[in-house]
C-alpha cells in the first residue's frame, strides 16, 4: 500500500508525542532514584524501553521508532552494536516470521486457503441446520487461522462472511449479520494466539523465552496446548452465539449447491501448497511429540536438532524450484513466486518483533534488578493467594488490559510480570558495579504461565482499537454498542477457559 501524505494536523501530532517521549525518558533515568530491587542500569533500560512504548502506541510499531530503539542500546554500552543486532534481527525469530510470510502469501496466491474454508461451509450435512453451519463457519476461521496471518485472514474472512451474508438476505443491523462478524472477530482473536505459525505474539514469547530465559520452547509445545485452547475456545464461541441468539431463520435458505457452483477448481499449484502446509505441520509436531513420549533415534534427533526455521526455509527453496501450469493457464509458475511474496513481507512488523525479542534481555538481566523490582511489587500478591487464583487475578488483568492496549504490550508486559513472580533466580556472581549476575530457574508451572498468560494478552475484541484486525469489522458492520453484552459474557468464558488451559500447559513443560 502506497505511504500517504503526512497531514500538518499529523505531524504536529507526532512531534508533541516525540516530545512527551523524551520527557518520560528524562523523568525514569534522571530523576528516579533506584531502589526497591532495580539498579541504575535498569532504569536506563526502562528510560530506553517506556518511551519506545509509548511512541509505539501513539505513532505506530511499525516505523522508524523500531529502528531508533535498537540504535539506542548500542549507544548507551548496555550492549555492543553486535549483541544488539544478533539478538534481535539475527535472532532465529525474525527469520522464521519472514519465512512464514513468504509462505502465507503462496497460500493465499494460489488458492489454497481459500479452498479449504469453502469446503468447510458446503459440506451437506449443515443443509437446513444453522447452528451446524455456524459451527463450520467458525470452526474454518479458527482452523485456517492456525496457518495464516491474522490481517490477511481478517480481510479474506470479511469478505467471505459479506457474501454468506447477502446471499441469505440479511443486512447490517440484523442479528444474524452482527453475530456472523462478530463471532469471526472472536476467532481472529484466539488465532492470534493459538498457534505460532505466521504469528508475532507466540513468535515474541519464544524469543523472549529463549533471549531471557536460555529456554527453548518450540513450536510442537505451543501447538500441544494452543490447539486444545482453539477447540475449547470453538466451544465458547458457540455458547455466546447462543446466549445471544439471533434469528438464524435466514440460513435455513442458504443454498449450498449454488454456492459450489461459484468455486473455482484448485489448481495444481494450490494443491502442492497445501501439501507442503501439511508437509511443514508434520515436520513441527511429529518429532518433538515423539520425543515427549521418549522415541528417541538418530532420525528423530537430526530433524529437531536442525530447527523448524532450516526445515521452514527449505520448503520454501522447494516451492521456489517447483515450476507447474494450472489448468486454463499457458503460462508455467513456480508454486511460490518469490519476487511477488517478497513485496508482501512487512519489513516493519519484523523490526518490531525483533525489538521486542530484544528487550527480553536487558529486562530480565540481573544487573538491571528489573525482575527483582517486579517481583517486589507482585510476589506479595501471589503469596497471599494459591497458585491457580494468582493465574486467574493475572490472566483477569490480561484480558482487561488487551481489549485497550496493544495485545503484544500487554503480553510483553504478562511474561515479565510471570518472569518476577513465577520463575526463580540463582545468584552466580557479582559484576564489576557489585550488581548480582543471577541464571533463571524455571519450573513446568513458571513455563505453564509463560503460555496461559500470552493467551490471556491476546483476546481483544471489544473495540475498534483492540487489536489489528477489529478495526476491519468495528464502524464498516458491526458496532459496539450492538456487541458490548454479549463481548462481556465472552471474556468472562474466556477466563475461565484460559485458567482451565492451566493443568494441561503444566503437563506438557512437566513432560
Amino acid at each position: 500500500m502506497a505511504n500517504l501524505p503526512m497531514t500538518q494536523g499529523k505531524k504536529n501530532r507526532d512531534i508533541m508525542h516525540i516530545f512527551i517521549a523524551i520527557i518520560i525518558g528524562l523523568l525514569i533515568g534522571i530523576v528516579i532514584p533506584p531502589g526497591n530491587g532495580i539498579t541504575r542500569e535498569g532504569l536506563t533500560v526502562l528510560a530506553i524501553f517506556v518511551p519506545t512504548l509509548y511512541l509505539w502506541m501513539a505513532i505506530a510499531p511499525t516505523t522508524w521508532v523500531s529502528i531508533l530503539f535498537l540504535a539506542a542500546f548500542a549507544m548507551t554500552g548496555i550492549r555492543t552494536p553486535g549483541q544488539v543486532w544478533s539478538q534481535s534481527v539475527g535472532h532465529f525469530t525474525f527469520t522464521l516470521v519472514m519465512i512464514f510470510m513468504l509462505f502465507d502469501n503462496c497460500l493465499r496466491e494460489t488458492g489454497a486457503i481459500k479452498s479449504v474454508s469453502d469446503w468447510f461451509i458446503t459440506r451437506k450435512f449443515t443443509q437446513g441446520r444453522p447452528y451446524l453451519f455456524l459451527f463450520m463457519f467458525y470452526a474454518s476461521n479458527l482452523i485456517i487461522g492456525l496457518f495464516m496471518q491474522n490481517l490477511a485472514l481478517a480481510i479474506m474472512f470479511v469478505a467471505l462472511t459479506t457474501k454468506i451474508c447477502a446471499s441469505i438476505g440479511v443486512k447490517r443491523g440484523d442479528s444474524l449479520y452482527t453475530i456472523m462478524f462478530l463471532g469471526v472477530v472472536w476467532g481472529n482473536a484466539v488465532n492470534h494466539i493459538a498457534s505460532p505459525i505466521a504469528k508475532s505474539i507466540p513468535n515474541i514469547i519464544i524469543g523472549l523465552v529463549n533471549n531471557t530465559l536460555d529456554v527453548h520452547l518450540s513450536y510442537a509445545q505451543w501447538i500441544m496446548v494452543g490447539f486444545p485452547f482453539m477447540v475449547v475456545m470453538l466451544g465458547v464461541t458457540m455458547l455466546g452465539v447462543r446466549i445471544f441468539n439471533p434469528d438464524v431463520t435466514p440460513l435455513r435458505n442458504f443454498d449450498i449447491s449454488e454456492f459450489r457452483k461459484e468455486r473455482k477448481p484448485l489448481g495444481k499449484r494450490g494443491k502442492i501448497a497445501l501439501g507442503a502446509l501439511v508437509a511443514i505441520f508434520l515436520v513441527i509436531m511429529i518429532p518433538e511429540t515423539l520425543f515427549v513420549m521418549g522415541v528417541e533415534n538418530a532420525i528423530l534427533s537430526f530433524i529437531i536438532s536442525q530447527t523448524i526455521t532450516v526445515w521452514a526455509i527449505v520448503m520454501v527453496v522447494i516451492l521456489c524450484l517447483i515450476r507447474v501450469k494450472d489448468e486454463g493457464s499457458g503460462e508455467v509458475k513456480p508454486v511460490l513466486d518469490f519476487p511477488a511474496a517478497m513485496k508482501d513481507v512487512n519489513v516493519g512488523v519484523l523490526l518490531f518483533i525483533a525489538c521486542v525479542i530484544f528487550i527480553g534481555g536487558p529486562l530480565g538481566a540481573g544487573s538491571a534488578g528489573i525482575v527483582d523490582w517486579m517481583g517486589n511489587i507482585f510476589g506479595p500478591i501471589a503469596a497471599a493467594l494459591p497458585m491457580i487464583l494468582t493465574f486467574a487475578l493475572f490472566c483477569f488483568i490480561a484480558l482487561l488490559l488487551t481489549n485497550f492496549m496493544a495485545s503484544t504490550v500487554v503480553a510483553t508486559i504478562m511474561f515479565f510480570m510471570g518472569v518476577a513472580v513465577f520463575v526463580g533466580t540463582n545468584i552466580i556472581g557479582v559484576d564489576a558495579y557489585g550488581n548480582n549476575i543471577v541464571e533463571f530457574i524455571t519450573s513446568p508451572m513458571s513455563m505453564a504461565w509463560v503460555m496461559i498468560g500470552s493467551f490471556a494478552g491476546c483476546i481483544g475484541v471489544s473495540i475498534p482499537a483492540s487489536t489489528a484486525t477489529t478495526a476491519l469489522y468495528y464502524g464498516p458492520h458491526i458496532e459496539v454498542r450492538d456487541t458490548w453484552k454479549c463481548n462481556i459474557i465472552f471474556l468472562l468464558l474466556t477466563l475461565v477457559a484460559v485458567v482451565a488451559m492451566t493443568p494441561l500447559a503444566y503437563a506438557v513443560f512437566s513432560a
